[in-house]
């Protein structure tokens, strides 16, 4: 089971006073999970592209939802932060009339959800996600991503639907994902020089183009190196992610550090809309 997200545009701090959002929530280091319960009581969990990732059976029946979530499953964040194996749920998109919600508000969906999570018998790892009333964010931002280490904040607004959602993000640390476009070799002189040296990262302008490379990121470790450089053709035109402390208009960021290879994002992902539009308007 495959549903597409809304798309994110990317804020920071100062932008955020002359944006009209409603709510705000914490952004864990989880993946994009769906969550699907038929009325047989069986549940999956799929990734964002659709693959399976956990299954099994509940003692709920004759109820079929669809929630989406962000599914803590074996990351080191989530271990440091003792939620490996939950599920935080944060929309439900089915079991309401319709398709992908419907016409139902953000407002609505979240009171479903809560009713959802809270009177249904749903497998013990399922959570609904806090929520705070946008004025909280700076709080928020001091105690969850300062203090604590979360990625950063999703910022919603209650009176819209799914299909028709503008969510904005931000973040604590200049993140991308990147296309894998080509490996550049270390320097002949230099400690790298049979191996990989850096790899090449890409984005598209919009998702019917020809991508092109904005980046070398390097930060990998001796086994990384190794490892990419015996497996070159396998990683070409998969989707990796970037680490660095701010971004350029170009696409690049800088000082980017390699951080993992994506298994729940696909290629066209990789856009300018990641960077944010205050810094792509220079």
């Amino acid at each position: 089971m495959e549903i597409k997200r809304p798309k994110y545009k990317e804020i920071t701090g100062y932008h955020l006073g002359g944006v009209e959002y409603d709510i705000v929530e914490p952004k864990m280091d989880g993946i994009w999970g769906v969550f699907h319960l038929r009325k047989d009581g069986r549940w999956t969990i799929y990734s964002r592209t659709g693959k399976e990732k956990k299954s099994g059976r509940c003692i709920q029946r004759n109820k079929e939802i669809t929630l989406l979530g962000e599914y803590m499953i074996g990351s080191h964040w989530a271990k440091k932060h003792e939620c490996d194996g939950l599920f935080y749920a944060f929309d439900m998109i089915k079991g309401t009339p319709g398709v992908v919600g419907g016409g139902y508000s953000l407002r609505q969906r979240k009171m479903q959800l809560a009713t959802a999570i809270d009177h249904m018998k749903l497998p013990s790892f399922m959570r609904m996600l806090d929520f705070q009333p946008v004025d909280k964010w700076k709080n928020m931002w001091d105690v969850l991503v300062l203090e604590k280490g979360y990625e950063g904040l999703v910022f919603k607004k209650l009176d819209e639907t799914y299909m028709g959602a503008t969510w904005a993000r931000m973040k604590h640390k200049a993140e991308i994902d990147y296309i894998c476009m080509g490996f550049n070799m270390g320097s002949k002189d230099g400690k790298y020089r049979d191996t990989v040296g850096s790899i090449i990262g890409g984005l598209y302008k919009s998702p019917h183009e020809i991508p092109f490379a904005v980046c070398k990121v390097g930060g990998l470790t001796d086994a990384q190196r190794d490892f990419f450089n015996e497996n070159k053709d396998y990683f070409i035109d998969r989707v990796f992610t970037a680490k660095g402390f701010c971004f350029y208009p170009s696409g690049a960021i800088r000082h980017p550090k390699f951080k993992n290879f994506r298994i729940d994002k696909i290629k066209e992902d990789c856009t300018f809309d990641q960077i944010p539009e205050s810094v792509r308007e220079k």
